[in-house]
């Protein structure tokens, strides 16, 4: 084999288990959306417990987060991958043949080993494409919206074909099961350590702007996730289709999957944080607002806050790498912004659940989503402050 051709080869492999191991990162989740009506239908969970099971991913995205820092401290980038997509796949299994303590047990595996590949891509990224890391996060960012967007938007298709909401579930298993398999491919060289050696330490609890970083990374995933877990219902509700109610939150996602490149690309050629922080905000704002006011279909507020929705997501990943000084500190901010702001954004769809729960209308969660949108503004001007020196501790 020629050299060009091994080294064709080789970034080849390091792109497919990377962005790979991303696509990996939504689906599992954002298939269960369309889904709760057939679920509270078959197990009898009211929808406060269905709010809970879609928050139940994001408290673990919080408590695990921590812990992936560690394991990429101690252990190659490989190994990981490897264990993190294969306990996927067995949550995933798990989640849809175990009845409904499988629902909650298998959610907790998937989740836990998702929580681990939010911390390892965003890593991966930085170390593998240091030369075009905002063009690479946006990629990633384009990689986990799209296929975000495919677990919601199939999920009722492939209910059609398969007969039950507990086989399209499954389905998702696949994906993971191959990146696992790529992994086992790509290996590290024998005893390189992934973070290098431990320099003194820094306390991220002291930045300002990790805490803004923080927030801002947990404000969108609670916009985002109320929207995924709970759209359909709301639609539904309001007489819309089952079929146009997942349709409407596929193209949301798809919609908006672009954007999260555009805002890399803005961020990389114009260095201008504050402006495309700002900019990617402000569509869920006007769509939020929009849900409010209006009633019938909200294909034109969730087309009109799409791009919002990809673009944070880039602009959040791209925070964790600018703000970062080496990988090391990437992987420490990265934890920090993983699990202070999922703990914050699993409020959004157990709220919403709850609340509809109390009030038999979707309005009080819409307004939490109005709430959010707008700390998300508030919050977009510390998040994009400049990095401050770091300090020891």
């Amino acid at each position: 084999m020629s050299t060009a051709s091994r080294s064709f080869g080789t970034t080849a492999l390091v792109a497919i288990s990377i962005f790979g191991l991303a696509s990996c990162l939504r689906p599992a989740i954002t298939a269960i959306g369309p889904l709760l009506p057939d679920i509270n239908a078959t197990t009898g969970l009211s929808y406060g417990s269905l709010g809970l099971l879609g928050s139940l991913p994001l408290l673990l995205f919080a408590v695990v987060a921590p812990f992936a820092a560690i394991a990429l401290r101690y252990g190659g980038p490989a190994a990981v991958a490897r264990w993190m997509a294969l306990t996927l796949v067995v949550g995933i299994v798990v989640r849809s043949v175990a009845g409904v303590p499988g629902l909650w047990v298998g959610t907790v595996l998937l989740a836990g080993a998702i929580a681990i590949g939010n911390v390892l891509v965003p890593v991966l990224v930085r170390r593998d494409y240091a030369r075009h890391a905002a063009l690479a996060s946006g990629a990633n960012a384009l990689v986990i919206s799209t296929f975000a967007g495919l677990g919601s938007g199939l999920a009722i298709a492939f209910t059609d074909l398969t007969g039950d909401w507990r086989r399209t579930l499954l389905l998702w298993a696949v994906p993971p099961a191959l990146v696992a398999g790529v992994w086992f491919l790509r290996r590290e060289e024998p005893g390189e350590t992934f973070l290098g050696p431990q320099p003194r330490r820094t306390s991220q609890l002291r930045s300002p702007v990790a805490w803004a970083v923080t927030g801002f990374m947990g404000l969108q995933s609670l916009t985002f996730y109320l929207v995924v877990n709970w759209m359909p219902s709301i639609e539904i509700s309001r007489g819309v289709a089952t079929e146009d109610a997942a349709l409407h939150l596929l193209l949301y996602q798809l919609v908006g999957a672009p954007f999260g490149l555009i805002a890399s690309w803005l961020l990389h050629r114009t260095g201008r944080y504050l402006m495309v922080t700002l900019g990617v905000s402000i569509p869920m704002l006007v769509g939020a607002l929009g849900l409010v006011l209006t009633d019938g279909s909200a294909l034109l507020w969730l087309l009109l806050a799409a791009p919002g929705s990809a673009g944070a997501l880039a602009v959040a990943l791209q925070l964790m790498a600018h703000h970062a000084v080496d990988a090391r500190t990437a992987a420490g901010l990265s934890a920090m912004a993983n699990a202070g702001g999922y703990l914050l954004a699993a409020v959004g769809p157990f709220a919403a659940g709850l609340l509809h729960e109390w009030t038999s209308s979707w309005t009080p969660a819409l307004w939490v989503l109005v709430v959010a949108a707008v700390a998300q503004l508030i919050v977009a001007v510390g998040a994009a402050g400049p990095t401050p020196n770091a300090r020891t501790s």
